[in-house]
Parts: C-alpha cells; sequence; structure tokens
C-alpha cells in the first residue's frame, strides 16, 4: 500500500493518521457487529460496557469513559431510540439522566460479549506485531495533553517561529521607497505627514546616511515589513527615529528587533548619548521602549513634531529596571 504524501510530514499529520486508524478500526467492527446481526456502532461500546455493571447518569459515564458530556448525551439519545437504552431524572438533580440498559440492551450485550472478546484478542496479536506497547503509549501521550495547553503551546512557538524568519539588515538604494512607504502607512494610520517628516524621507541619503547615521529594514517572507532610522545629531549623540512596521505583519516582535539592532549600532559607532521622541498615545511602542532601556526625561528643547509629547533616552539595563 502506498504511503500518503502527507506522511512526510510526521507530526504535523498526526491527527490525520490517528483518524485514519481511527475510522478503520471503527468501520471494520461494524461490519464484524453487522455480520451478526447487531444494530450497534462501535462508538457506543464504550457507554454500553460501563452500563453493564449499573445505571449510570450521563455526567458519570463521561467521566469514566473519558468523552465529552455532549458526545455522550447524542449516543446514548441514538441508543435509546433503538431501544437499547431507558433513562430516568435523577432526583436529587433533575438536569440529569440516569441511563440503564433495556432487556433488549441486555440482549445485546450478551451478543456482543463473544465479539468483545475476539476484537481484543485480535487487536492485541496486531500490537504485539508492532513491538510497542501501543496503549500505553496513547494513555501516556493523552495525558501530556491534559497536562499541557496545546494552543497556547503551539501559538507561542509560531510566534517564536515568526520572528526567527525576520531578517533585518541595512540600507539599500532598491528599498529606499519602503522607507517611505512603511513611514507614510505609519503616519497616517496614527496621525499624520508632517513637514519634517517630508525633509527627512524624502532624501535619506542626505539627512540620514551622509551625516554618519543608518537605516535598517525588516525582511519577512521576502517583504520589507519594517524599517527604522538611527540618525546622528554630532558630538556623539544619535536620535532613535522613523520607526515603521507594516499592519499586517505587526505582533512578529519585529519593532523590537529593529530597536536592538538601533542600539548595537550606536554602540558601534561610539555613540554617547541615545534618545527617541514619541507620543504618548502608543502605549504599546512606550512600553518597547521602557522594556528595551530608555527612560522618560525633561525635553531639553522643543520638538521638530508636533505628535511628540514624550522624550526618552537610552539608560541600558539599568533603565529597563527602574522603569518596571
Amino acid at each position: 500500500m502506498a504511503v500518503p504524501a502527507l506522511d512526510k510530514l510526521n507530526e504535523l499529520t498526526l491527527g490525520s493518521l490517528l483518524r485514519r486508524v481511527t475510522d478503520r478500526l471503527y468501520a471494520s467492527i461494524d461490519e464484524v457487529c453487522k455480520d451478526n446481526g447487531i444494530d450497534i456502532n462501535t462508538a457506543s461500546f464504550p457507554i454500553l460496557h460501563v452500563l453493564t455493571e449499573q445505571a449510570l447518569a450521563v455526567t458519570e459515564i463521561a467521566d469514566r469513559i473519558g468523552q465529552s458530556h455532549s458526545a455522550v448525551s447524542q449516543i446514548s439519545k441514538r441508543l435509546e431510540e433503538k431501544g437499547y437504552l431507558e433513562h430516568s431524572i435523577v432526583e436529587s438533580d433533575r438536569r440529569q439522566r440516569q441511563l440503564s440498559l433495556t432487556d433488549k440492551g441486555h440482549a445485546a450485550i450478551r451478543e456482543l460479549r463473544p465479539v468483545w472478546a475476539a476484537i481484543v484478542h485480535i487487536l492485541s496479536q496486531y500490537i504485539s506485531a508492532t513491538g510497542h506497547d501501543l496503549l500505553a503509549a496513547l494513555r501516556n501521550f493523552e495525558s501530556v495533553l491534559t497536562e499541557h495547553s496545546f494552543v497556547d503551546d503551539v501559538r507561542a512557538a509560531a510566534k517564536k517561529t515568526k520572528g526567527d524568519a525576520v531578517e533585518i539588515f541595512d540600507f539599500q538604494p532598491e528599498f529606499k521607497a519602503a522607507f517611505l512607504e512603511l513611514n507614510t502607512e505609519w503616519l497616517q494610520k496614527y496621525f499624520y505627514v508632517e513637514e519634517m517628516d517630508q525633509h527627512i524621507l524624502s532624501d535619506p541619503q542626505k539627512h540620514i546616511l551622509d551625516p554618519g547615521g543608518a537605516i535598517f529594514y525588516a525582511r519577512y517572507m521576502g517583504e520589507i515589513v519594517g524599517t527604522c532610522a538611527l540618525i546622528n545629531q554630532q558630538n556623539g549623540a544619535y536620535e532613535i527615529s522613523k520607526m515603521a512596521v507594516t499592519v499586517h505583519s505587526q505582533g512578529l516582535g519585529i519593532g523590537r528587533r529593529l530597536l536592538e539592532e538601533s542600539i548595537m549600532r550606536y554602540h558601534g559607532l561610539g555613540g554617547t548619548h541615545l534618545y527617541l521622541e514619541s507620543s504618548s498615545r502608543l502605549l504599546p511602542a512606550i512600553h518597547l521602549y521602557e522594556s528595551a532601556g530608555f527612560v522618560h526625561q525633561r525635553r531639553p528643547q522643543r520638538s521638530p513634531y508636533r505628535r511628540s509629547d514624550v522624550y526618552m533616552v537610552y539608560k541600558g539595563a539599568a533603565g529597563a529596571e527602574s522603569s518596571r
């Protein structure tokens, strides 16, 4: 039998593999039951088995067989319709249905017992042929799933993977337009393009690069999705400015990566003073700056930007600690 191509993805298709195995077992066992004149599908077996011992409420059955309340409720209603089960109301909680086998149900169990014994015997042989304690492994795996939040773990891992796929690199002339477009998009989303913005964005070579500054880009999945500038203000002072990340790529940690690259370049250039300007409206950005070691200070001079009402100076790890 040819192996489906999806199996090459291994863990990614574990759910599909388990579903194929389950569907094949269910279909085969249902066929055996049909051959023996038993009109009961395989999914009903766990419920019938626990009810051979005593009558139980739906919630008790769900707990014992490890299935959801809704699944047990749906299956049991079908068994009632066929006459294998009956229910009574639990006096202590009239919302509860207590299920028990009918005479027809007991008769069906007598027919099922030899089938169950045969299923156990053959599956034990098949499992032994694999050389693994398959049932123990599956129970352990279920336990691990129960102890962890699979959804939260996958979300965190996916976010990290996306972050690792982000490439930060220096200005390249062919991406000059991206510097303008990303900043214009960001400014129009939160504020508007001011005269000082137009002055710098129109000619970054003249206003940023030639005076000894730097421009960084973030590339993700082949697309330029973020940018940031380190502007040389002379006498060892540098400003981090013009940071922008496109809307559809926010949440990947790109702003932090650009900020860290700017700080690292500032140290490499032997800078003695690093600052940035922002707006109190941009709380996530301010929290990012604080976590990176920037602290709020009184502005030494009037800002060239009308939107700016925040002035922050880089103090390194000590600054990040003091901001907590």
